[in-house]
């Protein structure tokens, strides 16, 4: 590919990010209990440092052009949700993970992303949540192998909605 194509296609890319990014921003409602974080996560195998913010949206935000790895799922019964999945760099810097709780009852929301702890989060009966991630170090893109698990200390029965997208 010449220089020109490669040029444009680069900045075609970084346009659809920025514009995905700020149309995601206008939405964020921060209180002091859902103020950002940044955490660390040294990968002693190999060295790496990754920074990936955390924040808490009071909204359902997605987008069809987003990569999908949770996709309007209902989840009810006895037994407790989770699934797993791998992010990757051409899909974007930023992580929404959506839970809303249906039951009358609370539910715990642990993410991980490779083996670590994001969140432990108790979401209320009727309630709804966004987790937002955003890898900042290394540059390039959001990666790594996720884990989202729901479930509640009382045995009452599920009846969850989830979404997970990254951008």
């Amino acid at each position: 590919m010449n220089k020109k194509k490669m040029l444009t296609a680069i900045l075609a890319t970084a346009m659809l990010t920025l514009t995905s990014v700020a149309v995601a921003s206008e939405v964020v409602n921060e209180t002091p209990s859902q103020q950002s974080s940044v955490s660390t996560i040294t990968n002693d195998a190999v060295q790496d440092l990754v920074h990936i913010r955390t924040k808490n949206i009071d909204e359902t935000i997605f987008y069809p052009m987003d990569a999908i790895f949770i996709k309007d799922v209902t989840h009810t019964g006895a037994t407790a949700f989770n699934s797993s999945f791998t992010t990757g760099k051409g899909n974007g810097d930023q992580l929404n993970i959506w839970v809303r709780n249906n039951a009358s009852s609370p539910v715990y929301v642990n993410i991980k992303r490779d083996g670590s702890e994001f969140y432990n989060y108790k979401l209320n009966g009727g309630a709804q949540q966004t987790f937002n991630f955003v890898q900042d170090i290394p540059a390039g893109g959001i990666t790594g192998n996720w884990e989202v698990y729901v479930y509640n200390s009382d045995g009452a029965r599920y009846n969850l909605n989830i979404n997970a997208r990254q951008f």
